[in-house]
């Protein structure tokens, strides 16, 4: 049975009625207690885990194809729990598919030069240095207590993730108005394919939601660099939120698993089968994700969380959410940042700096940083802010690494708040100046 919700394709005239006072939250003091245990298990972070692995990596970079060194401190391999490195499964698993994205970010292909095992927290800075003649930038994955020399020294701070999140308005031709114009022509198309949103609320629906769809269709498209919850994580979600099957012909074709905290609902995972015909998921994504914010709607929910995404500006899971008319914030759940420094501006480097910008994080600000390769024109600049400007950034930060046309960085930074463009080619140290900003 599809669940009873109003199908209205966008631009029609009947609109979806919205609960006037928000949906009472169920659980309230068993989710206060969770994110009490979550709050301690975070902060109890440096008494757990203050031993790391140093690693230079040599390879081609991705763009370029040209060989540059990488030196990375944090975990770059799965591991057991020993003292120092107390982790929880989701700590570990998150650990190294960081690593595993930042690699997969810079190289076409790459192998590990050197390795020291279970460094202190307390000699990080120490041993960075020590490397930092060997290597052309720094990723380093701590705690921030022992990154406090990190930011003297002019590291970059990168949150670890980041959360999209959507703000609902009172009224549905409002919340409309906020999806991108090519999404909404999208949505106008895939609603007239016969869709159905259904709640699964039996035992057996969410095993198979686990076990035949979750598990395969995240290890399938995030290879190496999947972070996979526990049944039983997964489990508590699902009896304290709702779980949803998209059907297409009573066929199953996606699930989504939601939660609810303090007038928020949480897009915690979302799987598909792997057993149907590839035409029957044609707009199937947008399908769910517009089924999913209509149902918080007419519940009375104000804000829809997508949960996670990497901090890069390019990259797809990311942009899709910001279609959505979501705003980047700060992950839901407490975590470390990535400090990052270039040595230096080679070819490698650029290369990898102007194929994947990224957010920034300045106490609770974020700001976008994005490097341009060639001499900026109008062209260039107008680019940069129509495709990196999102909610929640303060502004951005743009980098000429080969210099700008007259009078085109005064023209924007006049123009746009927040935007500030700086000419690197002249300077004798590009690669401090890129940090210090």
């Amino acid at each position: 049975m599809a669940m009873n919700i109003d199908m209205t394709i966008p631009g029609k005239a009947s609109s979806p009625d919205r609960n006037t006072h928000q949906a009472p939250p169920s659980g309230d003091l068993r989710r206060s207690l969770i994110n009490t245990w979550r709050n301690i298990k975070f902060l109890s972070r440096p008494l757990r885990i203050f031993l790391f692995d140093v690693v230079l990596i040599e390879g081609k970079e991705k763009y370029s194809g040209r060989r540059i060194k990488t030196l990375y401190i944090g975990e770059t391999k799965p591991f057991s729990n020993k003292w120092g490195k107390l982790y929880t499964k989701f700590e570990a698993m998150l650990k190294v598919s960081t690593f595993q994205f930042i690699m997969d970010s810079i190289y076409s292909e790459y192998t590990k030069v050197s390795r020291a095992k279970n460094i202190s927290g307390l000699d990080i800075h120490r041993v960075s240095q020590k490397y930092e003649s060997q290597a052309d930038m720094v990723f380093i994955d701590t705690e921030s207590l022992f990154a406090l020399p990190l930011k003297r020294s002019h590291y970059i701070v990168i949150p670890q993730l980041v959360s999209p999140r959507l703000k609902l308005a009172d009224r549905w031709e409002a919340v409309l108005d906020s999806f991108s114009h090519k999404l909404n022509k999208k949505i106008s198309r895939v609603l007239k394919y016969g869709y159905q949103f259904s709640p699964a609320r039996s035992l057996h629906q969410f095993n198979y939601f686990y076990h035949s769809m979750y598990v395969p269709y995240t290890r399938k498209r995030f290879g190496k660099t999947a972070t996979i919850l526990s049944y039983d994580e997964l489990k508590r979600f699902f009896d304290q939120g709702e779980l949803f099957f998209l059907m297409r012909n009573d066929q199953v074709l996606l699930g989504t698993l939601k939660s609810f905290e303090q007038g928020c609902m949480l897009n915690i995972c979302k799987a598909a089968t792997g057993n149907s015909q590839p035409g029957m998921f044609k707009g199937a994504s947008e399908a769910m994700d517009y089924y999913s914010i209509l149902s918080a709607f007419e519940k009375g929910y104000r804000v829809v969380d997508f949960l996670w995404s990497r901090p890069f500006l390019n990259d797809g899971g990311l942009r899709y959410k910001l279609k959505w008319g979501a705003g980047i914030d700060k992950a839901h759940w407490p975590m470390t940042d990535i400090y990052f420094k270039p040595l230096r501006l080679n070819v490698g480097v650029k290369s990898f700096l102007a194929g994947n910008p990224f957010i920034t994080k300045n106490r609770e600000d974020f700001r976008g940083r994005v490097l341009l390769n060639t001499e900026a024109s109008e062209m260039d600049i107008r680019n940069c802010l129509k495709y990196y400007q999102a909610k929640g950034l303060k502004g951005i930060d743009i980098f000429c690494a080969e210099g700008i046309r007259d009078g085109i960085g005064k023209k924007w930074e006049d123009r746009a708040s927040g935007i500030n463009i700086y000419d690197i080619s002249a300077s004798s140290h590009p690669h401090l100046d890129f940090c210090r900003r």
